[in-house]
């Protein structure tokens, strides 16, 4: 019997995984993501399983993108990282320096009418 030998095409098809944020959504299933690494922005898809499940990639998801050696301005999203604990988004909140110099007042809205005469 004879060995059936791999196509050579194949072996130097090289795929890429990164990691990334959800920038901008495009359209239903298209996406700009920035890469950790790099703080590149690529456009990314979402594969098969992703919207067979139904699984939503919303701005600012994490998620794991698979990026082709010879178009590598695009890239197949095939995992999305599950969302930040409440702790951590607490932690976040009160870290949050703007939040800090502008505290809500509670002082009256109140206020006089300049035009109005009394007499």
């Amino acid at each position: 019997m004879k060995k059936k030998k791999s196509s050579p095409g194949k072996e130097n098809n090289e795929r890429f995984i990164f990691e990334g944020t959800i920038v901008d959504p495009i359209k239903d299933i298209m996406f700009h993501v920035r890469l950790d690494h790099t703080n590149k922005i690529v456009l990314g898809y979402l594969s098969g399983k992703i919207r067979r499940n139904r699984i939503r990639v919303l701005l600012g998801d994490r998620v794991k993108i698979l990026i082709n050696e010879f178009d590598p301005e695009k890239g197949k999203i095939f995992y999305r990282f599950p969302p930040q604990s409440k702790k951590s988004r607490l932690k976040k909140i009160k870290n949050d320096h703007q939040a800090m110099e502008n505290p809500t007042s509670t002082e009256s809205t109140e206020t006089a009418n300049p035009i109005r005469k009394d007499s």
